[in-house]
């Protein structure tokens, strides 16, 4: 499946108003999928109270901003309920530079972590959720300074993958899956 995400660009500039200008689509996406992948209802509205709390310190978010959420929230949902590994990370475009790329990489992880968190986990955790919860808060804090050049960009493109699979390892684990729709008929 192929997501349909609103530009990049555009939700960075409804967000700016944001948490002082430090909320970005990255980790907007992450906190939503750290709170599914966690066990949060996947139709439940309940996110946006915490959404707000966590990552726009208890502020509204920008009327501007709220349709693009709602639509990253949707497209998590549905990233996740494919059960197929549908989920992709909202990064920004690969041309970009990449010191910025690995910025929002590192922001989505620390968003996934934010929303892991608050949701209802309710279980002991996996010896392969640990572990894929460590490694994305060592990815977390990866480091922006790096050289642009092929090996570095592959590198980069690893470590995305690495990070969109540990949380649909998570989602696998945790999350609340969709209900299945009946297949009886009454007679």
């Amino acid at each position: 499946m192929s997501q349909e995400f609103p530009p990049y660009a555009e939700v960075e500039q409804a967000l700016a108003p944001a948490a002082g200008g430090y909320l970005t689509p990255a980790e907007v996406h992450g906190f939503l999928a750290g709170l599914i992948a966690g066990g949060h209802p996947l139709a439940d509205a309940s996110w946006r109270p915490a959404l707000i709390t966590l990552l726009n310190d208890s502020e509204a978010l920008p009327d501007a901003a709220l349709p693009a959420v709602e639509q990253l929230h949707a497209l998590v949902c549905q990233g996740f309920a494919e059960m197929s590994f549908g989920l992709e990370l909202y990064l920004p475009d690969e041309d970009g530079a990449l010191p910025e790329r690995l910025e929002a990489l590192g922001l989505w992880c620390q968003g996934f972590l934010a929303g892991f968190s608050v949701a209802p986990k309710g279980e002991a955790l996996s010896d392969d959720v640990n572990e894929a919860l460590k490694d994305l808060s060592a990815i977390s804090q990866i480091d922006r300074d790096v050289e642009e050049n092929e090996e570095m960009e592959t590198a980069y493109m690893e470590v995305a993958e690495h990070v969109r699979l540990s949380a649909q390892l998570i989602y696998a684990e945790l999350g609340q899956k969709p209900a299945k729709e009946s297949t009886a008929s009454v007679h």
